[in-house]
């Protein structure tokens, strides 16, 4: 196993020769070289199959022989493992045992605590451990992902005004942040799904004029080309589609853009307008338009 390991590290079944190596090493009574291996293939990998089954191992071997030397970080990949498992108890538990000086292991482990909790669905539990990353570990490179789910959670459980208050906070406090075009997205959705059709339009419009690299700009235009439709803004509808097809002519809505664009037309009896795009979709054999 070990020969093939090192010969073909790359081959799929790499990760399984080495969990059998764990496995001979225990059953020779070797529980520090089996406990090493075991803690390899989470290292390499949390989330798959062969991850949960060293998981296994491992905890047999922490309860079995508690004199084996555990590492803070250690802790932290049998923490996580179990919360990729989705046995968030026993992650929990773990991760609680990495806390303790504010470094970056302390502040990732208090964030998968959190994450944790929100799993759970214990939704307090989750907004008051992300306030803990974001006020303990303010250099983490959490605290963005931690502020931007507190605001998720809250609307959760049905906080909206506060939801889309710490939404609309985060998107001015970390502009450049991977996350700031989903929260102002966000904000958009929320007005659509209460049927607040022109509100949404304009907060589709800001988000993707504002982030318009982001790959949700294509879908922010698009949904303000479809709230102008609740509206029958035909005008309105056409400028937004036009607009999406103009700026991200590859997106996968476009086809249904050009589509809305000829429904618009029509509705405005502009029957030349409506046939040319219509004609436009065809050509293009796009979905089932």
């Amino acid at each position: 196993y070990r020969k093939f390991t090192q010969d073909y590290p790359e081959d799929g079944r790499a990760r399984q020769a080495a969990y059998k190596m764990g496995c001979a090493q225990q059953e020779l009574e070797r529980w520090s070289d089996a406990y090493v291996l075991y803690q390899g293939i989470l290292r390499q990998n949390m989330k798959d199959d062969i991850a949960a089954m060293a998981m296994s191992k491992i905890k047999f071997l922490m309860l079995s022989h508690p004199d084996l030397p555990i590492t803070r970080d250690d802790r932290m990949y049998y923490g996580l493992t179990s919360y990729y498992a989705k046995q968030y108890k026993v992650a929990l538990e773990e991760l609680e045992k990495v806390i303790g000086k504010p470094d970056d292991l302390s502040s990732k482990a208090a964030y998968f605590i959190a994450e944790s909790y929100y799993r759970k669905r214990e939704y307090t539990k989750a907004i008051k451990q992300y306030s803990v990353v974001a006020k303990d570990y303010p250099q983490s490179e959490y605290v963005e992902s931690a502020l931007f789910q507190i605001a998720l959670v809250h609307r959760k459980i049905n906080r909206t005004k506060k939801a889309n208050e710490l939404l609309a906070e985060f998107a001015a406090a970390y502009p450049e942040s991977d996350l700031a075009d989903n929260a102002a997205f966000q904000i958009a959705e929320y007005h659509r799904g209460k049927e607040q059709f022109k509100k949404a339009a304009d907060a589709y419009g800001k988000m993707a004029a504002e982030y318009s690299d982001s790959n949700l700009a294509d879908d922010a235009l698009w949904n303000m080309g479809w709230c102008f439709v609740k509206l029958k803004d035909n005008d309105g509808s056409i400028k937004a589609f036009q607009r999406l097809l103009n700026e991200y002519p590859d997106s996968w809505l476009a086809g249904s853009a050009q589509f809305w664009i000829g429904v618009n037309h029509e509705r405005m009896e502009k029957w030349r307008a409506a046939a040319d795009a219509y004609k436009k979709v065809m050509n293009d054999g796009v979905w089932y338009y």
